[in-house]
């Protein structure tokens, strides 16, 4: 695909050594505005709801579809979902990778920031039913204080549907994120939250009487 796009019958055309810098080539050929577009939909995730890349990328309609039709037929998108709402999914991952590691990293933190703001306004849907998306782009946003609230969410709605097992992984990292804020009383608050969760959900996989059940529960007497 690299060889086809670059238009040349030269046999002697030098390949480069690695898939991802193919990857790279081949989006640094893209048009401006196609190429912005694949950027912004490697920070959504490997799916990309249109109504979201809609509301982050600033686009006139036009150009949008425009954009998003160019990017379909290289395949490095392709339509997963037509209704409700159309949603698009990167062909590969790695794909999604090169174009996200191709923004400079403050790009990247801005664009999470936008996402968060439109998940928060715009799509109180997709909060509720998927917090951990909001904490994920906090946390890539650098806002670990505002991630941490979402993470004790995910961890709660997990348990409410007896995926114990993703529960203590949302609530991990959100203790994780919590050891980078200051040590307040609010954050010791916040720590005692998510302990008690996790507690259930350590005592619902591994019982009572294993040592991590114990351990949880004697740090939140602790902070208590």
């Amino acid at each position: 695909k690299a060889v086809r796009e670059r238009g040349t019958q030269h046999t002697t055309m030098v390949i480069p050594d690695t898939v991802q810098a193919v990857l790279a080539a081949r989006i640094d050929r893209l048009l401006p505005a196609e190429k912005r577009l694949l950027q912004t939909a490697s920070v959504i995730g490997q799916e990309v709801s249109l109504a979201l890349l809609r509301a982050i990328a600033a686009l006139p309609e036009e150009v949008l579809q425009q954009s998003l039709r160019a990017l379909q037929r290289p395949e490095f998108l392709y339509e997963t979902r037509a209704v409700p709402e159309p949603a698009y999914t990167f062909k590969h991952a790695l794909t999604r990778e090169v174009a996200y590691q191709s923004l400079l990293m403050s790009t990247r933190r801005q664009y999470h920031q936008r996402i968060t703001r439109a998940l928060e306004q715009q799509f109180p849907e997709i909060v509720a039913s998927q917090p951990e998306q909001v904490a994920s782009h906090y946390a890539e946003a650098d806002s670990p204080a505002q991630a941490v609230p979402y993470w004790q969410r995910a961890g709660q709605r997990a348990i409410e549907r007896s995926a114990n097992l993703e529960a203590i992984g949302h609530l991990t990292r959100g203790l994780d994120v919590l050891k980078t804020l200051p040590d307040t009383p609010g954050r010791t608050q916040r720590e005692l939250g998510l302990l008690t969760i996790l507690g259930l959900a350590l005592v619902a996989t591994q019982g009572q009487a294993h040592g991590d059940v114990g351990r949880t529960y004697a740090r939140a007497r602790s902070l208590c």
